[in-house]
């Protein structure tokens, strides 16, 4: 769909009440599969490629997480949806906040997903992880694959999943992006400030972190809860970064019981 002069590729599933699903850092729509498959059996479930991601366009300029929000909102009213339920993950979650904060009347409910936000109270990513960040590779093979992976989830988790590692691994080759348009991502997270009008969400707010998450320190949730009126926090134990591929019945199971009791 062209959505504000790009085209965005998105993915429509299922029926009833609208639940958008804003991926990560580089991450496209299949990085869903675990979702989809559940979700769209209660929700019109949602999920798209970020620009600069999967099979959407990625122009080659500076992007922002307020461009991010404005093309997902674009999207919604490309596909006439008034309002939905926002879910982001990681830099998604960024974008989820920026949707809610600025566009509060399109956003019903919001899950913010091993993320953080931007502000001095946050708590930043590790040097280690900045390295891992910065070290980038547009063409790997499938053992820097599972590196990734492995740096994302839990400990053990490749061993104890290897059919779903397997998958990950197409996944990631198949929609890997350029290096300029990860960086480009990468960039417009960096940059993100939100710390002042968090606690302006009046809507009904679920944080969702893995205990064991490498990438974003986990107590960035618990300052999140603070920040944002009435939030709701749910730490999984035993889940890293990637905790909607490593415990994706609970990850479901969570969404679903916080979104069914409210009407829309």
């Amino acid at each position: 769909m062209s959505v504000r002069g790009i085209d965005l590729y998105y993915e429509d599933h299922g029926a009833g009440e609208p639940l958008i699903l804003i991926q990560g850092l580089s991450y496209a729509t299949p990085m869903w599969h675990w979702q989809v498959s559940e979700l769209k059996r209660q929700f019109r479930v949602i999920i798209f490629d970020n620009r600069g991601s999967g099979r959407s366009a990625k122009p080659d300029l500076p992007y922002s997480i307020r461009m991010f929000a404005d093309d997902a909102v674009g999207l919604m009213d490309g596909l006439e949806i008034e309002r939905a339920s926002i879910l982001g993950i990681s830099m998604g979650g960024l974008i989820a906040q920026e949707v809610a904060l600025t566009y509060p009347e399109r956003a019903t409910h919001l899950i913010l997903c091993a993320t953080l936000y931007g502000g001095a109270s946050a708590l930043p990513v590790s040097s280690e992880t900045l390295g891992y960040l910065s070290q980038y590779q547009e063409v790997v093979s499938d053992e820097v694959c599972r590196f990734e992976i492995g740096y994302g989830t839990a400990p053990g988790f490749c061993e104890r999943h290897p059919e779903r590692v397997a998958m990950l691994i197409e996944f990631k080759k198949q929609t890997r992006p350029p290096r300029f348009a990860y960086f480009r991502q990468l960039w417009s997270a960096a940059g993100y400030v939100s710390e002042d009008r968090l606690p302006n969400l009046r809507i009904p707010t679920l944080i969702l972190s893995g205990k064991l998450d490498r990438i974003i320190p986990p107590e960035n949730s618990e300052r999140l809860q603070k920040l944002i009126p009435k939030a709701e926090l749910k730490v999984i134990e035993g889940a890293g970064h990637h905790l909607h591929i490593e415990v994706p019945e609970e990850f479901n199971q969570a969404v679903v019981q916080f979104l069914k009791p409210f009407p829309s």
